[in-house]
C-alpha cells in the first residue's frame, strides 16, 4: 500500500468521524479545593465544531487519492 493510499484512507476515516460527531469535543476536570478528605472539582467542557462542508471535502479528497491511478515514470 502506497503512502498516498494510506493518506486517502486516513482522510476518509477522519471525515466520516467528524461528520458523525460534529467536531472534536473533550472534558477536563479541574481541582479547585483539596483539604484532606474534602475535594472539590469542576468539570469543564471544551471543543471545536467543524462544519460538515469541511468533512465532505476531506472525504472527497480521500476518495480522489484512492481512485486516481499512480503516476508512472517514463
Amino acid at each position: 500500500m502506497t503512502p498516498r493510499r494510506i493518506v486517502g484512507l486516513i482522510l476518509i476515516l477522519l471525515g466520516v468521524v467528524v461528520l458523525l460527531t460534529g467536531g472534536v469535543f473533550w472534558k477536563q476536570q479541574e481541582k479547585i479545593l483539596d483539604t484532606g478528605p474534602l475535594e472539590v472539582t469542576r468539570e469543564r467542557h471544551g471543543g471545536v465544531s467543524i462544519p460538515p462542508v469541511l468533512s465532505g471535502v476531506c472525504i472527497l479528497a480521500g476518495i480522489v487519492l484512492l481512485v486516481l491511478p499512480a503516476r508512472t515514470r517514463s
